[in-house]
């Protein structure tokens, strides 16, 4: 009765363990000190936050192998490695081209809006 309590007070907090590390396609210690390359150090990475970046990276790894998988030959080589993560390396650049573009048309509108302006003024 009291294991279960515990365990429904866990749950609710969110502090219940989802999954068994060892159930899990890599390793966390390797994934979590890149992670730290880039996070803070005040700032503490839950457990939940560990499993899913796990989980993310082995999806990501299947959708490349996938991509490579597609390759004529029987040898994978770098070059087929490099088309097969072009889209998500791509994925920044559109990013960027995008923000390029919203700045422009920024741009535009404030124009326009001051044309607008000087036109009633004429009025």
């Amino acid at each position: 009765m009291a294991q279960e309590l515990k365990h429904e007070i866990q749950k609710q907090n969110g502090t219940e363990e989802e999954v068994d590390e060892s159930k899990l396609p890599f390793p966390n210690a390797p994934i979590v000190r890149v992670m730290r390359e880039e996070i803070d150090n005040d700032k503490i990475i839950s457990k939940r936050v560990k499993e899913e970046m796990n989980k993310w990276l082995a999806e990501m790894c299947r959708d490349i192998s996938k991509e490579l998988n597609k390759s004529p030959y029987k040898k994978i080589e770098g070059d087929d490695l490099s088309s097969a993560v072009a889209k998500y390396r791509q994925f920044d650049e559109l990013h960027r081209e995008k923000e390029k573009i919203k700045r422009g048309l920024q741009r535009v509108i404030e124009d326009v809006n001051e044309q607008i302006s000087d036109l009633e003024r004429k009025e």
